[in-house]
């Protein structure tokens, strides 16, 4: 039988954002990013002549509780996966196309996906409440994070399928995917 965290979203991705890139890894708690958004292109393609677009992430609707900064955001970051296809959506990050960790300001997370080819896509995101990389579950693998996919797609007693959260990025364009965490 399947734990809900096998198929939580971000589970893997959490793990998965552990091993990226120096550029992927989150900056200290200490300098959060000003406002723009922090940018993922630590493996853009270099020297292609395929079209390109760009995603946008926002993720609001964050918890805050203890451990908060004192301007009230909540703690923790915010690791946000872009998946180019349906293989490993929304649990396996190392199937992601592109992952970044991002630190909470104000209350929102955002992050910006530049020369993502055109085509179909879809994100997971996990509230890192902890710094650990991994969501976090309690009894019976009952997650204890945030989590959510693009287009606010939602489960049915598993994870949200690759059909609801995906969405087209086309040549030149900008596609902004304004998410809302959700928590059990």
């Amino acid at each position: 039988m399947m734990t809900l965290a096998r198929w939580m979203p971000m589970v893997l991705i959490a793990a998965g954002c552990a091993g990226a890139p120096p550029s992927a890894a989150p900056a200290p708690p200490s300098s959060p990013p000003p406002g723009p958004p922090a940018a993922a292109d630590h493996d853009a393609p270099q020297g292609t002549s395929a079209p390109t677009g760009t995603v946008v992430v926002s993720v609001t609707g964050f918890r805050k509780g203890p451990g908060s900064s004192p301007t009230g955001d909540a703690k923790g970051q915010v690791l946000i996966a872009v998946f180019a296809s349906k293989a490993g959506f929304p649990d396996r990050g190392k199937f992601a196309a592109r992952r970044v960790a991002t630190h909470i300001t104000n209350g929102r997370a955002r992050a910006r996906f530049d020369h993502l080819p055109a085509g179909d896509y879809a994100i997971a995101i996990l509230h890192d409440e902890n710094g650990n990389f991994e969501m976090d579950t309690g009894l019976f693998g009952i997650p204890k994070e945030g989590y959510g996919a693009s287009n606010d797609a939602r489960g049915h007693f598993g994870p949200p399928k690759w059909k609801d959260a995906r969405f087209t990025v086309a040549a030149g364009a900008t596609v902004t995917q304004n998410l809302r965490i959700t928590y059990p």
